[in-house]
């Protein structure tokens, strides 16, 4: 009887211990990024509309954190601000969505381009990576279902650091083309 005991306990610590990890560190499963090894959350998002250029349409995601505000310039023209925000514009088909596939950084003006990435991050109240870090390569895979994006980013910005994330949820929309 105490060997089938044994053998039941022995069973049930190997099939608990073979579950499945939540992996919730994995920024392309979560509303994260990732830059420079640390993980930071992506608490809203926004789906901003500039206008038209060369008929194509410039929309971007704007991720930012909940304590996100930008604070001005100190007296060195350092930015002051805190939390993070993200900027990835696309060009696109449409002023008001933008449409499921995997956009390309690059610079010609068309649609399925992914043309600029910008970011900051503040610590302390002062900008703790360069004022208006650049993605300059990479590429973001969209996918939409009824109003819910999901946004998967990866990229390497001007100081050869790498930057990674995924949003998913429905942004608010706004335009800004005047």
């Amino acid at each position: 009887m105490k060997k089938i005991y044994l053998l039941l306990v022995s069973f049930g610590l190997f099939i608990t211990s073979c579950e499945k990890d939540d992996d919730t560190g994995d920024p392309s499963k979560s509303n994260s990024f990732t830059y420079k090894g640390v993980e930071y959350t992506i608490d809203k998002c926004d789906l901003t509309y500039w206008g038209i250029s060369n008929d194509v349409y410039e929309l971007s995601f704007d991720l930012y954190s909940n304590d996100y505000e930008q604070l001005g310039f100190d007296n060195e023209e350092n930015r002051l601000g805190n939390g993070f925000k993200i900027y990835i514009d696309l060009y696109t088909n449409s002023s008001t969505e933008v449409s499921d596939g995997t956009y390309n950084y690059g610079s010609q003006e068309s649609a399925g381009v992914f043309y600029n990435g910008e970011f900051n991050i503040f610590k302390d109240g002062v900008a703790s990576v360069a004022d208006d870090n650049e993605i300059e390569s990479g590429k973001v895979v969209v996918t939409k279902n009824g109003d819910s994006y999901n946004v998967t980013f990866e990229g390497v910005d001007n100081t050869g650091a790498t930057i990674s994330g995924n949003y998913e949820g429905t942004p608010t929309y706004k335009d800004e083309s005047n």
